[in-house]
């Protein structure tokens, strides 16, 4: 058990809802055009707890919602919100014979970052056999 099955398993999820916004993928090459809306992601493991012989993983993955700098807060909160809405409490996933659990979805505080304005989702899972 791994934060990288939680990890493909909302890739997964994501590549499939992101309503038509392209993805920059950790560690991928990407050159989105200047005023594209479009999202990032990566994996932030948390802890590991031992319950009853069962392993569970916490962790969250932070999808950036980035739009070009000027174009005003809009058209990235509303890539975020996007996001949001996909990821419901509770919503399960597969991935190689484990679940994964949504425990929340947290919206940020939108910032500037380059040329780029970002506004984070903040996507909680739990991994468990």
């Amino acid at each position: 058990m791994s934060h990288l099955t939680a990890s493909a398993a909302i890739s997964a999820h994501l590549n499939g809802i992101s309503q038509g916004y392209p993805v920059a993928w950790e560690n991928s090459t990407f050159d989105p055009d200047e005023a594209e809306v479009y999202l990032t992601e990566a994996v932030v493991p948390v802890s590991t707890l031992a319950t009853f012989g069962s392993d569970i993983l916490d962790g969250f993955v932070t999808v950036l919602a980035m739009a070009g700098k000027g174009s005003g807060k809009g058209p990235a909160w509303q890539a975020a919100n996007d996001v949001e809405l996909r990821f419901p409490k509770g919503l399960r996933l597969t991935r190689d014979g484990l679940e994964v659990t949504i425990l929340r979805t947290e919206l940020g505080a939108g910032f500037a970052s380059g040329e780029r304005y970002a506004v984070p989702c903040s996507i909680y899972y739990r991994l468990s056999r």
